[in-house]
């Protein structure tokens, strides 16, 4: 066991004796020991006194007021932008802080119902005016995202058709449309250009319905892609009114051709009629004939026949053209237009019947018509005969009795 010793000479320091009393350390230290024990307690406790008071006074004016700030920034977070704080009142820090929070809270309030107020505006003007808008992702598939509700009034298709199925519009474009449309929207894409397209949309009914389209690429503030807005209005009418316009300018021109044509007849009929009333000859008038016809049929072929009381024969007079008929005369009976008294036309060589005095070997078809005496005249009419080979003009043949007209 540990001692305390002390000692004194018993006489002086030179006797050489000495009194030595040694005492355990425990008992010399006891009383400090204690006294440190107690300190060390009294220490302790007021460290843990200490501990608790911040610990309570940090739950209750710091962590609980954090996580108030913590449970309002959820709150935010979640889409209630009603959400405060509540400790803008309090004075320090805390108070400064919430009062930031807070008003940045009310501003995000505000700036979100500006922009709800804006989309709601947005999509009023969208939805009222008399066409589709749209917005494409760049996908592969070129999925709608938003179609606004006049497909159901042009289309009678509802806008949800467009957005569940990515490939439904595509489904919807006419099939000669398709390729060029798809081709355009990835040029667009690529190129960041307008697209602009006119193309044929069936509807629900199975009609189509024609629509001009105007597509634009947009992008975030660094210039990213976002997706692709663009309209489509509905030009049916005016594709309508301009096939109606083509229509009756084909029509015009048809009717100028053949009021020209009709024109140029009429002068050319007056001029053989004034040439016929100074011919001093039958011989002269075949010949004027023969001279004037292949001007109203230049590029057909045929000949005039007169009839021959004293032969029973039709005998050509005049012949014109490339190829004229080869038959210098016929018997009335080998004639369908001698025989019926009218204008007989043949188209159909292969299954009409046809005269006997026509050849087989005509390509085209021929037209023969009777000419009438004028009074005085013979006892019926005779033929005047147009023959159209191949080339699908008439080619004139026919007669007339002598004195005729």
């Amino acid at each position: 066991m540990a001692r305390l010793y002390a000692f004194t000479p018993l006489c002086d320091e030179t006797s050489g004796l000495f009194v030595v009393v040694g005492i355990p350390a425990g008992i010399v230290y006891a009383e400090a020991n204690r006294i440190l024990t107690r300190n060390l307690l009294a220490l302790g406790v007021a460290a843990v006194l200490a501990l608790l008071a911040a610990w309570l006074f940090g739950h209750l004016f710091v962590i609980g007021r954090t996580r108030v700030l913590v449970n309002t920034a959820r709150q935010l977070a979640a889409g209630e932008l009603g959400a405060r704080s509540g400790l803008a009142h309090e004075e320090g820090e805390f108070g400064q802080l919430a009062l930031a929070f807070d008003g940045m809270a009310t501003a995000i309030e505000r700036r979100e119902q500006a922009l709800r107020e804006s989309e709601a505006k947005y999509r009023s003007l969208v939805e009222e005016i008399p066409a589709i808008t749209y917005i494409i992702a760049l996908d592969e598939a070129r999925t709608f995202l938003y179609v606004s509700p006049q497909t159901e009034a042009i289309l009678g298709i509802p806008p949800s058709q467009f957005t569940a199925n990515p490939e439904f519009w595509q489904q919807r474009l006419h099939p000669d449309d398709r390729a060029r449309v798809l081709a355009e929207l990835a040029r667009g894409q690529a190129t960041g250009e307008t697209m602009r397209a006119e193309f044929r949309m069936q509807a629900q009914s199975g009609s189509f319905v024609w629509f001009r389209a105007q597509a634009t690429l947009v992008r975030d503030l660094n210039g990213q892609p976002l997706f692709i807005q663009g309209i489509m209005l509905d030009i049916t009418e005016r594709k309508r009114a301009e096939e109606e316009i083509g229509e009756a300018n084909r029509k015009l021109k048809v009717l100028v051709a053949e009021s020209g044509e009709r024109n140029r007849n009429s002068t050319l009929l007056n001029e053989m009629s004034e040439l016929l009333q100074v011919c001093q000859s039958s011989r002269e008038a075949y010949q004027a004939v023969g001279n004037f016809v292949p001007r109203f049929f230049p590029d057909g072929a045929g000949a005039l026949y007169v009839f021959n009381f004293e032969h029973n024969l039709l005998e050509a007079v005049a012949v014109w053209g490339e190829g004229p008929p080869s038959e210098s005369g016929f018997p009335p009976d080998d004639c369908w237009a001698m025989r019926l008294s009218r204008v007989h036309l043949m188209s159909d060589l292969q299954t009409e019947v046809g005269c006997r005095h026509v050849s087989s070997a005509i390509a085209g078809g021929y037209l023969c018509a009777p000419m009438m005496d004028g009074p005085g005249g013979g006892p019926g009419p005779t033929p005047f005969t147009d023959e159209f080979p191949g080339s699908g003009r008439p080619e004139g043949k026919g007669g007339h009795r002598p004195g005729g007209s």
